[in-house]
């Protein structure tokens, strides 16, 4: 669309599944790509929507994008086991110090029950029509996979520990047994327990039981593919 043109802009989340293809036949690229990310962290370590041709922030504090940078490293090295990416320097600062500085962050916000809580009603994550508060299953699913990734990096953080428990309160809370999927959000005051596209991920980062798997896929066919759509 027209307002996708102007300023010249990249993605943390729009980047990460666009550059997914290329870390095999184009590392240089995808490189790249992970240093411009880097230069868009805030001194906050939080990261904005987008970074622009300029270095400069497009639309900051978005929820997801400091977990896809995480994850586009976690799938550089997986797939390339080119450790050096982590010691290129950005602002002066390695790429390793700054996914650290990113995950804590997160983890300093994650509540007593194991889940990263979004304080406030807001639109800043890639569904940027409709705002949701509270526990957003979606944000649970990259953080745990951020933080598998993080404890293959740093095992003595433990890292993984965190995962566990969030994985744990994550299916105890945010799965509706009535519906046989999780929910979309859930704050103290309203449950959206509609199936919600992005919660899919949660098979693909193995976060859900063995007992739930054929159910909640079933649903996703039932319910979201278009060919079972009758209206």
């Amino acid at each position: 669309g027209i307002h996708y043109q102007s300023p010249a802009r990249t993605y943390y989340r729009d980047g990460y599944y666009t550059v997914l293809p290329l870390i095999k036949i184009r590392q240089n690229w995808v490189r790249e790509q992970i240093r411009t990310l880097a230069s868009g962290i805030d001194s906050d370590s939080d990261c904005p929507s987008g970074v622009q041709e300029d270095g400069g922030s497009w639309w900051p504090k978005h929820a997801d994008s400091p977990l896809y940078f995480i994850l586009l490293i976690g799938d550089y090295l997986q797939i390339t086991q080119d450790e050096s990416i982590l010691y290129e320097l950005v602002k002066g600062v390695t790429i390793q110090c700054w996914m650290i500085k990113v995950i804590k962050r997160m983890i300093s916000q994650i509540d007593e029950i194991g889940l990263l809580p979004r304080e406030e009603w807001n639109r800043k994550d890639w569904v940027d029509n409709i705002y949701r508060c509270g526990y957003v299953s979606y944000i649970q699913i990259l953080l745990y996979r951020a933080l598998i990734f993080m404890e293959n990096l740093q095992p003595e953080e433990q890292y993984g520990r965190i995962a566990l428990k969030l994985k744990d309160s994550f299916n105890r809370i945010l799965w509706s047994e009535n519906k046989g999927h999780y929910v979309n959000y859930q704050n103290e005051n309203y449950r959206e327990d509609n199936l919600s596209l992005d919660t899919v991920l949660a098979l693909k980062y193995c976060m859900v039981p063995d007992d739930r798997k054929e159910r909640f896929i079933n649903n996703i066919e039932n319910i979201l593919e278009t060919r079972s759509n009758k209206n």
